[in-house]
């Protein structure tokens, strides 16, 4: 956030067995073709970024069944919800 701004974080269960982290901030948002690239190899929205922490992210999500979903706002900010099955 360039500008400076508030991340907020929540974390919650849902009633079908999963953990919802929520993490939202008022950035500088994405584009619906920004979002749809991410998790792909070497793409990055930064300068000096290597396009490779966004993909290992969705990998880990993934590996533990989880799901992860981006909302994003150009000039408002991004919203990432990222569910994890809660282990019994």
């Amino acid at each position: 956030m360039p500008n400076g701004g508030t991340v907020w974080t929540t974390c919650s269960s849902t009633d079908d067995g999963f953990l919802k982290i929520i993490i939202k901030d008022e950035g500088i948002g994405m584009t619906k073709k920004q979002i749809d690239m991410l998790g792909s190899p070497y793409y990055s929205l930064k300068e000096s970024g290597t396009g490779l922490g966004m993909m290992v992210s969705f990998q880990i999500i993934r590996s533990f069944k989880g799901k992860i979903q981006v909302n994003s706002e150009k000039d408002i900010g991004t919203e990432f919800i990222i569910s994890l099955p809660q282990i019994p």
